[in-house]
């Protein structure tokens, strides 16, 4: 049996349906896929392919998923908004996560560069002013979940002590 075929007798009306009544309760496409029974490359394997489909099932699928996922993200700003009037907490947390580069939490990153324990230089000894301002942005990003962590593509250990300053 072809993919294709596999993924359109995987996903019956009921499978679908199940589908987005998760998603559109706010679950992750992850959970929705385990509530209606199925695996989650499975479903982004049919929302692939259904992505790619002019008309039918899958492409009505495809598009109605991602109303789903609208709808809950909809459903959350308009409480969250609602909520401006009665709490200025809530105000201030979609300040910061909206726009959190003028109103979000301020770090700043003290890299403080050493002997390692096995006697080698650091690799943080060997980075220009410049690169080293970068890194601290990386992991002060990092701490605030806005970028992921500077990868070690060669899992060489990079020493630094980080402070935070109010």
């Amino acid at each position: 049996m072809s993919s294709s075929r596999r993924l359109v007798a995987l996903f019956s009306k009921e499978t679908r349906e199940q589908v987005l009544l998760a998603m559109k309760a706010g679950h992750y496409p992850s959970s929705a896929a385990k509530f209606a029974g199925i695996e989650e490359e499975d479903l982004y394997e049919y929302l692939e392919y259904g992505r790619q489909m002019d008309k039918g099932v899958a492409a009505d699928f495809f598009r109605e998923f991602g109303e789903a996922e609208s709808f809950i993200e909809d459903k959350a700003l308009k409480a969250w908004t609602k909520a401006f009037d009665t709490d200025w907490r809530a105000a201030a947390a979609f300040l910061e996560h909206r726009h959190g580069d003028k109103w979000g939490k301020k770090t700043s990153v003290d890299i403080s560069v050493g002997p390692r324990d096995d006697g080698k230089k650091s690799k943080l000894d060997k980075l220009t002013r410049d690169q080293k301002r970068v890194f601290a942005r990386q992991l002060a990003m990092a701490r605030t979940g806005r970028l992921p962590a500077p990868e070690d593509e060669d899992e060489d250990v990079i020493d630094a002590e980080v402070s935070e300053f109010a």
